[in-house]
């Protein structure tokens, strides 16, 4: 390949089994420019896997603003390259712990749980209401 990249960085197809994909790497680089949910975020975090993702759309949040990993500026090498080396030069840690803590805030069971709290209350103001 063109940047001698083949020792150093697995390309592979889309596999179906994510738990041998996540228990195979160190972390998790979210390189797009924006993505709404970030499931790839989230699967990482419940992993305990450090992640590196773009400073917008759902892994921002998700992140929170790198509360629970780093961000890079979109379309911004030299950002990417830094926080790529501030992980490999253990700069800067994530506890596995943690991480699979947030990751926990988006199963579909806590998220349920939320809209059905939400729900009550919106059902609650309107019965005064009327």
């Amino acid at each position: 390949m063109e940047n001698n990249l083949e020792s150093q960085v697995i390309f592979h197809s889309f596999n179906n089994q994510i738990t041998d994909y996540y228990h195979a790497i160190d972390g998790l680089i979210n390189a797009t420019n924006s993505e709404t949910v970030g499931m790839t975020t989230i699967e990482a975090l419940a992993f305990g896997l450090p992640v590196i993702g773009s400073n917008s759309g759902g892994t921002k949040e998700i992140l929170e603003n790198g509360k629970y990993g780093l961000l890079f500026e979109p379309n911004n090498e030299s950002d990417l390259a830094q926080k790529i080396n501030n992980i490999l030069s253990e700069k800067m840690t994530f506890k596995a712990e943690l991480l699979i803590q947030k990751a926990e805030q988006f199963s579909h069971h806590f998220v349920c749980e939320l809209v059905e709290k939400e729900l009550v209350l919106i059902s609650t103001h309107l019965k005064k209401k009327f």
